[in-house]
This record gives structure tokens, sequence and C-alpha cells, in this order.
């Protein structure tokens, strides 16, 4: 099935309801990215006037328990510790004060955190608080590729729930894309749709469509499982390098290293690989930035010209300490930006 000349490659990142701007299709989702619905259009209309073979969507996929949901913390009010809510904890930095504190920092104030014990022993806390405390102190160290800081977010992406489901109206398209329907667009090859789950790891961000921000050692998995994962059925330490057919509610993929197979396998025979998605600034900057990284470690093999930000296909969202750099970044280093 995989062809060994060049194909044209269209990766969609996390086009999800929950980064979903209001449509006449839904409402905002819980993370909305203002310009995702005109994005989807821009898209559609992109594979209707361009012979693309492959086309991959990345997906968001997490647990309410997830370190980047209130559902990991609990939080001091003064008195005691209770359990952080939306109410109380969103949109909070983290970083770890001077007196070894997990605190979470908003424009107005300061609270401080701690994981939910979740019925553990006192053992398995302590190794918890020890693995959260070296998590969020990596964010501020040079060895933070993805150039994000820990962030408390708004539950989004939940497994088996709405938010986590491609936008409608992409999904449909994609559906009538794969099987040839009319109006899909020209097709020289047999079309191929493939979807990859991320995130499922609850100790930590993974902002790429290809790694965590820090990636979890298989050390601290076995040390901290009842803590990364929670879903059904027994969860798996390797990457898909070539990802799934069908929409999966349910992931049991908690490998969060370098996905290199896959993007080696989306490069292969000197493909033209489209990146998308959103949000600029987030998720589609740290999958360009690993795609980047790949790359660069074997220029022989690899030719930067054939990534392409299509630019106007991905919004940002737009926040003071958030630079839209990615354009700038790949530009810089011999990688391709476009407007379509």
């Amino acid at each position: 099935m995989w062809s060994e000349t060049p194909s044209n490659v269209l990766f969609i990142v996390d086009p999800q309801n929950d980064f979903s701007d209001a449509s006449y299709r839904r409402q905002a989702g819980s993370l909305p990215v203002q310009g995702a619905t005109a994005d989807y259009a821009r898209i559609i209309d992109f594979l209707k006037n361009n012979d693309i073979q492959e086309v991959h969507v990345s997906l968001d996929t997490h647990s309410p328990r997830h370190i980047a949901h209130p559902g990991f913390w609990d939080i001091w009010n003064g008195e005691c510790w209770e359990h952080a809510t939306e109410a109380n904890s969103i949109f909070r930095r983290l970083s770890i004060d001077v007196q070894g504190r997990i605190a979470g920092t908003s424009a107005n104030d300061t609270w401080y955190f701690q994981p939910r014990r979740y019925g553990c022993s006192d053992l398995e806390y302590a190794a918890l608080l020890n693995y959260v405390r070296e998590y969020i102190s990596f964010f501020y160290l040079p060895a933070n590729l993805h150039l994000q800081k820990p962030t408390i977010w708004p539950y989004h992406c939940i497994e088996g729930q709405a938010g986590h489901r491609v936008a409608a109206e992409l999904q449909e398209f994609l559906d009538r894309w794969v099987g040839g329907g009319e109006h899909t667009g020209p097709a020289t090859k047999q079309r191929i749709l493939r979807y990859h789950n991320k995130g499922r790891n609850n100790l930590s961000e993974m902002y790429s469509a290809f790694s965590a921000d820090k990636p979890v050692t298989p050390t601290d998995f076995r040390l901290l499982q009842k803590f990364a994962y929670d879903g059904p059925g027994t969860p798996t330490l390797r990457h898909d390098s070539t990802g799934h057919k069908h929409y999966a509610n349910h992931s049991t993929n908690v490998d969060t290293k370098l996905n290199v197979d896959l993007i080696e396998h989306l490069l292969r025979n000197h493909n033209h690989v489209y990146f998308c998605g959103e949000a600029r600034t987030h998720c589609v900057k740290a999958t360009l930035l690993d795609v980047m990284r790949v790359v660069e470690a074997k220029p022989a093999l690899y030719n930067p010209e054939n990534v392409e930000l299509l630019h106007n296909m991905s919004s940002p969202i737009i926040a003071p300490d958030t630079p839209d750099d990615i354009a700038a970044i790949m530009f810089q280093n011999g990688f391709s930006v476009s407007e379509q």
C-alpha cells in the first residue's frame, strides 16, 4: 500500500472540537482557538485543489487526571488542601519556588499546589511528588526543546467525550476523501488516512504529535503506573509508526519519547509533508520543532524544503508571553512556509 515514489502528505494537528471556535455546527470548545473553523474550511479547499496522497491526523488525548488538568492537583486554600477545580486553577503557570513549593501563578496572584493522592501510599506519594518537582523544573532548563511552560489548562480532549472528536465538517470530508468521493480533489495514487493519539500518559504534557515535552522514562512509568494510566486495557510503551486506519476513542499508548519512526515514515521517499492545524503557537509549533530536529540530524537523507507549514491553515493562541514564531524559526533553518 505504501508507495515507493514521492507522495504529497498532509499532517493535520489536533483539529478537534475542544480546540474549535464556535460555528453553526458546534459551540466553542473548552480551549477554542480563534480562527480554527476558518482553518478547517481552507484545509478542505486545499485537499480539493491538490493531489494529496496521504492525510495524517493527530488527536490530543487525555483523561481528567492528566498533569495539565485540575484533576491531577490539590490546591492550598490558605487553611487546608482541597481539590483543584477549573474555577481556582486553570491557566496558572507552574514553577518551583525557592522553598521547593509548587507555585501556580496567574496575572494576579500565586497559589500553591500538590499532586492529588488518589488513595496511594506514603511511599508512592513521595515518589510522585519527587517526579512532579523534577518535571516542573525541567521546563525552565535549556533542555526544554518545545519552548513551552507547564500550565494547568481547562479539561480538554477527554477520551470518549465530544471534545475529543475531530471537527465534524473536516471529519465528514476526510471520510469522503479517503474513499475517493466526488469533489474531493485529484487523485493519482490510492489515498491513505491515518490517526495518531497523543498525550495519553497522565505524567507529561505532549503538545507535539511526536513526543512529550519531557518524556516519561520507562523506569518512572513502572514506578508511577497507577498515576500514569487510568484507562481500559493494558498500557503500551510502544509508539505506532504509521497510525490507525479508524478513529479510536481509547488509546493505550503511553510512550512519550520522540517517535522518530513516524517522522521518518512521513518523510520517506522524499515526500513533501505539509503541516497545519491547531494551535500554531503550541501543538503545531512543538510538532514542527520535532520534525526539524530529525531532518537536521540527517541532512543527507532529508531536504528541509520538503517540510512545509501551511501558515493560513493554522491559527495561534494570542497571548503576550506566547510568541507566534514557528514560521520565522522554519525560515531561518531552510524549511518551507506558505499561504495557500
